[in-house]
C-alpha cells in the first residue's frame, strides 16, 4: 500500500466516525429547538439528512480503498 493510499484509509474512517457524530448531534438540538418555531428545526434536520449523504459518499470511497489493488511505491 502506498502511504497516500494509507492515509486516506485513516482519514476516510475518522469522517465517517465525525459526520456520524455531528449528524447525531444535529438531530438531538433539532429536537430541543422545536419551541423556538419549526423553521430551526427544520433547518437543522435538513443539515443532518445532508451530513448522512455526505457520509454515504465518504463510505463509497472508503468501500473502493478496501477493493482497489494497492501499487507500491
Amino acid at each position: 500500500m502506498t502511504e497516500l493510499h494509507d492515509r486516506l484509509r485513516t482519514l476516510v474512517d475518522y469522517w465517517i466516525d465525525h459526520n456520524q457524530e455531528h449528524e447525531e448531534e444535529m438531530r438531538q438540538w433539532a429536537g430541543k429547538a422545536a419551541p423556538l418555531g419549526p423553521h430551526v428545526a427544520e433547518a437543522l434536520q435538513m443539515a443532518a439528512a445532508k451530513l448522512a449523504e455526505a457520509t454515504t459518499c465518504i463510505k463509497r470511497a472508503r468501500d473502493v480503498l478496501h477493493e482497489a489493488p494497492h501499487q507500491s511505491g
